[in-house]
């Protein structure tokens, strides 16, 4: 059990959960379990400054070397702060866990060139441990900006293969025939700082959102997979104007050649973010992402921590 401390309510009607259960299983009777790597200092312990043992005062010996190697924790770990406590850590994950806390159970549960599997591996805590300790690792989630955060911002000096994640157009198309709306995700997450809606169906024309940074403005997003048409502009021009919007970027799969669809876009006029002018509503492709060009957007905010986003949106 990892028990830890934090904020309460006032209006708590009960105890303050603080803790979380780690469950440790085995296949079979055999199991990897590193008793001395995790050992801690007995509280007794009786060492100066340096760390060498001072002998009793009494008897002039020095304790036994039972003391000395120290003791296997207890099956409930307070050490560990929760990672919203270590500024070098945090990155604003709602789940994230402190780096410290997954070394110990890696640690003690494996060994050097081991597999370590995470199958809801969120921001990638396990993997980075497990990648600092020598061992191989297999990462897995659901969300394509977990995983963004994986290979981008957290091993971004590794090359970190991942497999069901479009690397190229054929891949994209793949996406969006099979699983339409995993596209519109995937697609939604290119854009840094934008999140998918979280309505997929009857989601009122928007598949995508984001935030200005400084001022808190919305942007939107709306994905479209297959065919586009003039009409679809249109009525996201009403969903921008609707929303309140400060913009919106209309995504497909290759570049908008009408010239209607383009004027439609352009109809919409601009806004300002300081001395700088942006188009109120804007295409997008999965062609331009694969060619690393961005959408032209204020820096918009991380989704998780409210800071601007650390891609440069003007370099593409």
């Amino acid at each position: 059990v990892w028990c830890y401390t934090g904020p309460g309510s006032p209006g708590m009607r009960q105890f303050s959960r603080k803790h979380d259960i780690i469950l440790w299983y085995s296949k079979g009777d055999g199991w990897t379990f590193n008793a001395d790597v995790v050992r801690v200092p007995h509280k007794k312990l009786n060492t100066n400054r340096a760390g060498a043992m001072i002998p009793d005062a009494m008897t002039g010996q020095v304790r036994d070397q039972y003391l000395a190697r120290g003791k296997v924790p207890e099956t409930w770990w307070t050490k560990f702060s929760p990672v919203g406590r270590i500024a070098s850590e945090r990155i604003g994950y709602p789940t994230q866990k402190p780096l410290s806390l997954l070394e110990r159970i890696i640690k003690a549960s494996s060994n050097n060139g081991d597999v370590v599997l995470d199958p809801f591996c969120g921001c990638g805590t396990t993997v980075v441990a497990a990648a600092k300790l020598n061992r191989r690792f297999v990462g897995i989630d659901i969300s394509h900006f977990a995983i963004d955060i994986v290979r981008e911002r957290r091993l971004k000096n590794k090359t970190i293969p991942v497999r069901g994640f479009p690397v190229d157009i054929s891949g994209a198309e793949m996406l969006a025939r099979e699983a339409p709306f995993e596209f519109e995700k995937w697609a939604v997450t290119r854009i840094p700082g934008m999140v998918p809606n979280k309505l997929q169906v009857g989601d009122g024309g928007i598949d995508g959102r984001g935030t200005i940074h400084g001022d808190g403005s919305l942007v939107l997003a709306q994905v479209k997979g297959g065919r586009s048409a003039l009409g679809q502009v249109r009525d996201f021009r009403h969903v921008l104007d609707r929303e309140s919007a400060a913009c919106g970027v209309f995504a497909t799969m290759y570049p908008v050649t009408s010239r209607k669809m383009k004027a439609e876009a352009k109809g919409a006029g601009y806004f300002e973010v300081g001395a700088n002018r942006y188009p109120k509503a804007q295409f997008w492709s999965i062609v331009d992402y694969f060619q690393d060009r961005l959408p032209v957007l204020p820096p918009l905010a991380d989704p998780y921590t409210g800071k601007a986003m650390e891609y440069d949106m003007f370099a593409h």
